[in-house]
């Protein structure tokens, strides 16, 4: 008998790290899986590590009409070829395309996986077009998964998608991997050279930030009142890691006080993460919007404890007052508040941070990739 074909669409090769063993648990149920994106290192290595086929498609993140078509135009010619019996897309420029030619080309199962609503940081003309192009891909979609409950409640209460058509795989997120979290515990000495390495001294409060540093990530509302905290809490910092973008620049304002500031150390990005989370106390990430906060989950698998949002896929990320703290969106004086109870609170401090291990075990990547998998089953 011949396997049922599974087609995996993202925009982007940097995107094909969010489904890291999802082709393998595929194969395991007996599908024949194939990824289409923009080439890169990522989807080389996937397409080889997991056993799946790659099919390049040139996709641009941003709107070029001309190449749109082109793309389309090729996922069309693709889906009459390989006749899959699922198309999965997630993304948003990858998921408009494909999941049109998947119905043009009357694939049975097209499932359009969201990731979180652009919409949400944009506005005028550019707002209600991604708003329009959101309601075509999802009224075209034969199903949608969800990485968030509160994107999925977002998404119904848009008029984008009834909630019977919606689901979310487990507590959500599309799966957080541990794996290069691995081994931090017991690495006091490189944590103790960072430190060394940025002038952090041993009874400093390292309140943490990882993410690319723009505007709504909520650097912004966390640079504002950890400098407001440091006038009264001579002894904490505030370690950035990630880059500044040019697409979506944070304030001059902002920018300054990050470069200038003594108790603010910016680092950039870096490949060791954990590492750096370890040389946190406490940390923060206060999102205006997420899919699905995965770096909150990854620093409460080491032990840190969170203070989120209560945006759109932030709030999903943290249990709070079990592991964190979630506060108003946007709201400087909320931030500014959680963050100085953790700091005259160490006991409350240990407790959130020993609970974090036990809360991100719900969203591992095994775990996740295998309800997927579930899902895939019940088409068949």
């Amino acid at each position: 008998m011949r396997k049922k074909k599974i087609i995996t669409v993202v925009t982007s090769d940097c995107s094909v790290t969010f489904l890291k063993g999802h082709f393998e648990s595929a194969h395991a149920s007996g599908f024949e899986t194939v990824l289409i994106c923009r080439g890169g290192p990522y989807s080389f290595a996937v397409s080889i590590d997991e056993n799946t086929r790659f099919i390049d498609v040139p996709f641009s993140r941003e709107i070029d009409i001309l190449n749109d078509l082109v793309c389309l135009v090729s996922l069309v010619a693709i889906f009459v070829k390989e006749k899959p019996f699922i198309v999965n897309a997630g993304t948003p420029k990858a998921s408009l395309l494909s999941i049109t030619a998947a119905w043009l080309t009357q694939v049975p199962y097209r499932i359009y996986t969201i990731h979180g609503f652009r919409h949400e940081s944009l506005q005028g003309f550019l707002r209600s077009l991604q708003v329009f192009m959101e309601k075509i891909t999802c009224r075209l979609a034969t199903h949608i998964i969800s990485v968030s409950s509160s994107v999925s409640k977002l998404g119904v209460s848009s008029g984008f998608f009834p909630e019977q058509k919606v689901r979310v795989l487990g507590k959500g997120s599309c799966g957080v991997s541990f794996e290069k979290l691995q081994g931090i515990y017991d690495s006091a000495k490189s944590c103790d050279k960072i430190k060394f390495r940025h002038g952090i001294k041993e009874n400093d409060f390292v309140i943490g930030f990882v993410g690319r540093i723009i505007p709504r990530k909520g650097v912004e509302e966390l640079v504002e009142a950890v400098m407001e905290i440091t006038r009264t809490h001579k002894h904490v910092k505030l370690l950035l890691v990630g880059d500044f973008e040019q697409a979506q620049p944070i304030s001059r304002r902002c920018f300054n006080h990050i470069i200038n500031d003594e108790n603010i150390i910016s680092v950039g990005y870096q490949r060791n993460v954990g590492m750096y989370m370890k040389a946190m106390d406490l940390f923060c990430m206060p999102s205006h919007w997420e899919g699905f906060g995965n770096a909150l989950v990854e620093a409460a698998y080491l032990g840190l404890p969170v203070i989120t949002s209560d945006g759109t896929g932030s709030r999903d990320a943290v249990k709070h007052d079990y592991n964190g703290t979630i506060v108003a969106v946007k709201n400087k004086q909320d931030l500014k508040n959680a963050i100085v109870h953790y700091i005259e609170c160490p006991e409350l401090l240990r407790a959130h941070g020993q609970n974090g291990p036990c809360w991100a075990r719900y969203f591992e990547k095994e775990f996740i990739n295998n309800e997927l998998v579930d899902f895939y089953d019940s088409l068949t």
